[in-house]
């Protein structure tokens, strides 16, 4: 059997004559995914429709938030929740994101799709021109690393179930 976790080796340059290290020192790193909390569901979640998803997240990370928040949610290849993870918090009306905060997490739970989704804490559901070039700007990235972008969604408060607007319906990709 292999070791995971084989020895560091430490290959440092000597000094030289003059008492200054020559070269630079490169660090090898580990990336581990930590499982932060587990929820017992009584069948697989699929999420094939907006309509799901959006109630999926609401329930988990938008109800009650007084602030955008940016998740993404992760499924294996037959449409079943694997993970969920928040990426981003940010105030009231905006959100600074970027890609590798949602792609990260869905590559290291070996995730093959990925549903991003975001709230309007004003209860609108209209897209902002941010949000359609963050989407834009997601639908490449996925691609170029397997990924299934399966759906961007707004999610805003709603009674019932939580209103919604799909951009994928919006932008067709």
């Amino acid at each position: 059997m292999v070791n995971p976790d084989p020895p560091i080796v430490s290959r440092r340059r000597k000094p030289t004559s003059q008492g200054a290290v020559q070269g630079h020192t490169v660090t090898r790193y580990k990336v581990r995914l930590i499982k932060e909390d587990e929820e017992i569901v009584g069948e697989p979640k699929t999420l094939v429709r907006p309509v799901e998803m959006a109630a999926f997240l609401w329930n988990r990370v938008f109800d009650g938030v007084d602030r955008e928040v940016v998740c993404g949610a992760y499924v294996d290849g037959m449409s079943r929740v694997i993970g969920w993870t928040i990426a981003y918090v940010g105030c009231l009306s905006r959100c600074s994101v970027e890609p590798r905060g949602l792609i990260v997490p869905a590559l290291l739970a070996n995730a093959s799709g990925l549903i991003i989704a975001h709230n309007h804490p004003s209860g609108k559901l209209e897209a902002s021109a941010e949000d359609f070039y963050f989407t834009k700007r997601m639908v490449p990235a996925c691609e170029l690393l397997g990924l299934e972008l399966i759906d961007s969604l707004i999610i805003a408060e709603g009674r019932p179930t939580p209103r919604w607007t799909s951009l994928k319906a919006v932008l067709g990709w």
